[in-house]
């Protein structure tokens, strides 16, 4: 039986499940070795390095989870800049990043208004063609009932006949 690739594993389990697995992963590496259990669970051998160092130095409190981004961040929008940005939008609701902007002097950059609408959920995704097709013949559906609106073209086939027999002297002065 093929074991799974630990990212694979990882992804759906708990914290405590992901703690009890870098655990059995480092104790595995102590045990036979960094290279065979890296090739074992299909992951880089810089990994479960990295447990096995943490374990040793650390103990059960190295193999957590660890935030790896900055714990501040000084150039963030403030909270009261997001909330007045919110509501400026609320009032105008049509107006986009750029417009805002523009129009009540907001220090926040174009971008970083864009992200808070968007993380607010004030902004709508652009419809593609297809969609636009698709809602628009929703429409007319639901406004013309099926048969309503009929157009039929009639040809009245009287000169079927006249034409055939033109055709056929034609081929009898051919050959």
């Amino acid at each position: 039986m093929r074991l799974k690739i630990y990212s694979n594993i990882v992804a759906n389990l708990s914290k405590d499940k992901r703690f009890s697995t870098r655990k059995s992963i480092a104790l595995e590496a102590l045990e036979k070795g960094i290279k065979p259990t890296a090739r074992r669970f299909n992951m880089s051998k810089n990994t479960v390095r990295t447990w096995v160092k943490r374990f040793r130095s650390e103990g059960n409190d190295g193999l957590m989870d660890r935030r790896s981004g900055p714990k501040r961040v000084p150039h963030k929008t403030s909270a009261e800049q997001e909330n007045r940005i919110v509501e400026i939008r609320s009032v105008a609701s049509c107006y986009g990043a750029k417009r805002l902007k523009h129009e009540f002097q907001l220090k926040a950059s174009v971008g970083a208004i864009q992200r808070i609408l968007c993380s607010r959920g004030l902004t709508r995704k652009k419809k593609r063609r297809h969609q636009k097709k698709n809602d628009l013949r929703a429409i007319k559906a639901a406004r013309y009932k099926s048969l309503e609106k009929m157009e039929i073209d009639v040809k009245y086939l009287t000169d079927i006949l006249r034409w055939l027999a033109e055709v056929g002297q034609i081929l009898t002065r051919i050959k």
